[in-house]
C-alpha cells in the first residue's frame, strides 16, 4: 500500500491506494503500479472535486479505489493519467 499526504481544509489527508496482483493459471501478470504525481487543489472542502495527477491509472471509474483522510471517496472521472475525486464527509476538510 502507497501513501500521500496531502491539505484538505485546515487538516492533512492521506491518499492509499493498494496493487491487484491478477493470478492466472501458473502465470502471474503484474499491472504497473499506479504512480501518483500531484494532487490539485491541494486543498478543498467536502463535496468539492479534487484531480489527482499521476500513471497507470484505470479508465474503469469502478477500478480506481481512493481513501481520503481514511475515508473511502467516489471517483467520478478516471483516465490513465488523471482522477477526478469527490472529497469525501469526514476525510478531514
Amino acid at each position: 500500500m502507497n501513501l500521500l499526504k496531502f491539505r484538505i481544509g485546515q487538516r492533512f489527508a492521506f491518499l492509499m491506494f493498494s496493487i491487484t496482483y491478477l493470478l492466472a493459471g501458473l502465470m502471474k501478470t503484474i499491472a504497473q503500479p499506479p504512480g501518483i504525481s500531484a494532487v490539485v487543489p491541494d486543498n478543498a472542502p467536502v463535496g468539492d472535486t479534487i484531480i489527482i495527477y499521476g500513471s497507470n491509472f484505470s479508465t474503469t471509474v469502478s477500478n480506481n479505489i481512493v481513501f481520503l483522510g481514511g475515508v473511502k471517496a467516489n471517483v467520478v472521472a478516471a483516465g490513465t493519467d488523471s482522477l477526478r475525486v469527490v472529497v469525501p464527509i469526514g476525510s478531514g476538510a
